[in-house]
Formats: C-alpha cells, structure tokens, sequence
C-alpha cells in the first residue's frame, strides 16, 4: 500500500498506445501526487480537454517518455525487493503486485471514463445548442427603413425603437444600436435601435403687428427661417398680418414660418369697358363700394361702363365708393311696315295651270220696238 502511494500511475497510452501524449499529459496532471500540481477544480479540467479537442496548447504539463518494457520491469523487481516489512515468502508478493496493477488499471480506467464523459458532453453541447454565429451589421447613420432591412436580411430582428432628440443626426436616422456592428449573435436575436427625432422642437412666437424686418430677426433668434406673402391691407406697409404655423405651435429648428404682410391700401382695378354686372363684381371683391351713374350722350353700346372714379391703380381704404359711369344710350327700333289698302289677291296654287277662260254673258237683244219711219204727208 506504501508503495502504491509514492508510484506514479501509468499512462493511459501505456495500456492503449493510440491514446496522444497530451491526453496522457491531462491524465497525469489529474492524478499528480501533490496537490498544487492537480487540476484546482473540475472547470479548469474541462477547459483543458476542450483545448485539446480544438488543437489548442494545454495547461498540463508533458510527460516524460515512458521507460523500456525491460527497465520497468527492472524498476519493479527493485522495487519488489525493498520493503519496510520482511518477506515471509515470494508467494505473498505476487498477489501483492497483482492488487496494486488492479489498483493502477481501475484509477487509469476511472480517468478514462471521465475524460471520455468531458469530450462527449462537450460534443453533445456542440451538436445539440445553436452557435451564435449570425454576424451583427452596422447599421449607424442608415434611415430607420434602411436599418430595418439590413437587420432582417442578416436573419435578426429589430427590437426595441427609441426616439432620441438630436441636433447633429438628421431625423429618421440610426443615432446608436444594442448591440454594435461587427459581433455574433444566435439567428433571430433582437437588435435595439436609438432614431434620430431631429432638432429640439420650439414654438412659433407671436409676430401680428410686427415690422416685417423684426418679425424675421425674431425668427432667426430661434432658428427658424421666414418666407413673406403680400396682401393688401389697410395697415401699414410691411406689416405682419398673420403667420402659418400659427403663434404657438411647436416646431422644429431650421422650419419655415410664412408671414403674410401688408402691401399697403388695396388697388383700386380698371373696369372701363366692362359691362356694369361685372364691374360690380370685380369691385366689391376688390373691397370697395360701387355706385352707378347713367349717361346717354356716348356713342358705346348700352350698359358699357364707359369711366370710373377714382382712377383705376391708385390706392384706397376698403370701402371706398368708387363711381362708375355706364351708358344709358338708346338703341334705334326699326318702325313696323305701313298697312296696304289695296288687297293682293292670293296666289294661286298652282302657278303652272292656266286660269279659266272668262265666260262672258250673252247679249241681252234691244227690247225696244224699232222705229218705224214717219207717214209720207201727200
């Protein structure tokens, strides 16, 4: 038993010469006889067996080569032969060699069973859990739709989408991404996305009344730009009379606010030559009041509007009256034909027959006795 204790355990290449050396390195480390050379832990074990299947450099140390068949057994006959115990006989040391080689073989094959358990657990781990293999694209600075596609085309998912305030990633666009570009991750992994929401937003400020030129410094104090429309006002020129977006209203830096401004008194149109209908109409849209007034000493046709006042193109206060002269000339009639006393006798239906011939009547014979010549006086 003493001796069993101080001998190193063979090698398992020594019962099965396939076995490598460094798998007879491991073994040997795990059954060192002091304890500061073993395997502090299972998991350090493990890891060196997994080094050794990936053709990795081990942590065990390599053994020695083993001695000749001739000097070991020389080893064991010297070893026989020194004992702490006298020898009653040599029928006695050979079961005692037996037992220790029992020993020896069942440690050997305890070991081989636990490192053939390690390399099929890792084996069987390797098989049967998937590798995060699926590579992680950069998607950074892409738009939100590009990134999505991206993501999904590499066979992950898009997680959570959080919008964050920026001043520097135009909006719409990948500011970060959970986890980065250029790692692995299993098939379907979701990847977390932080989009750009553009600028901070800020609110329209109220600018009616304002000169034209402060309503833009206003503007641009906030970072917003302005874009002007003229309309005819009877405030002053160069007034601001309304904004779109409205005073108020959150916007974004670098927006365009509208600002309609005055262009002054509207313009009084041009509506000679018009008929009075229609110059009515132009007027009164145009902001101003019409009155009529009828001339007939004018040769344009009637209901013509032949002058106005004031004058077409100058400038008036909406609601001013503007006077419009419209012809009042009377149309000549053509007088009806004059009656006929004499009757035409209607024609006759048939041009091409001839009338009838007049039958006139006979003549009536003298109803006087004709006179007789006077007597002959003899």
């Amino acid at each position: 038993a003493y001796q069993h204790v101080r001998e190193e355990a063979e090698r398992p290449s020594h019962y099965n010469p396939e076995i490598p050396e460094l798998l007879d390195a491991i073994v040997a480390k795990a059954l060192a006889k002091r304890t500061d050379d073993r395997y502090q832990s299972a998991a350090e074990m493990r890891a060196d067996i997994e080094r050794f299947l990936a053709g990795q450099p081990i942590a065990a140390p390599a053994v020695a080569a083993a001695p000749t068949a001739v000097a070991a057994e020389a080893l064991l006959d010297e070893a026989s032969q020194t004992s702490f115990l006298p020898l009653t006989d040599t029928a006695d040391e050979e079961p005692s060699r037996r037992a220790r080689g029992f020993w020896i073989l069942l440690v050997v094959l305890l070991v081989a069973l636990i490192v053939a358990g390690a390399v099929a657990a890792t084996q069987l781990l390797s098989n049967d859990e998937p590798r995060a293999d699926v590579s992680v694209p950069d998607v950074v600075t892409m738009t939100e739709d590009q990134a999505r596609r991206e993501i999904q085309d590499a066979g992950l998912t898009v997680g959570n989408v959080d919008r964050e305030v920026s001043a520097d990633v135009a909006k719409g666009r990948v500011i970060d991404q959970d986890p980065d570009g250029g790692g692995f991750l299993f098939a379907d992994d979701p990847i977390d996305l932080v989009v750009s929401a553009g600028p901070a937003k800020v609110e329209v400020p109220n600018l009616l009344d304002q000169d034209r030129a402060d309503a833009r410094q206003a503007l641009l104090d906030l970072g917003l730009r302005a874009q002007f429309e003229l309309q005819e006002s009877d405030e002053p020129r160069g007034t601001v009379l309304a904004s779109d977006p409205v005073a108020g209203t959150p916007v974004a830096a670098d927006t365009v606010v509208i600002l309609v401004v005055s262009e002054g008194l509207p313009l009084i149109p041009n509506v000679i030559g018009s008929t009075e209908a229609a110059a009515e109409a132009e007027l009164e849209a145009a902001g101003f009041e019409v009155s009529s007034v009828e001339s007939t000493n004018t040769e344009e046709r009637a209901g013509t509007v032949i002058d106005q006042a004031p004058d077409s193109g100058e400038r008036a206060p909406s609601g001013t009256t503007v006077v419009i002269t419209v012809s009042g000339k009377v149309e000549e009639t053509t007088p009806p034909p004059t009656t006929d006393p004499t009757t035409t006798p209607p024609p006759t239906t048939d041009p091409t027959t001839p009338p009838p011939p007049t039958t006139e009547p006979p003549t009536k014979p003298t109803t006087d006795p004709p006179t007789e010549p006077p007597p002959t006086v003899l």
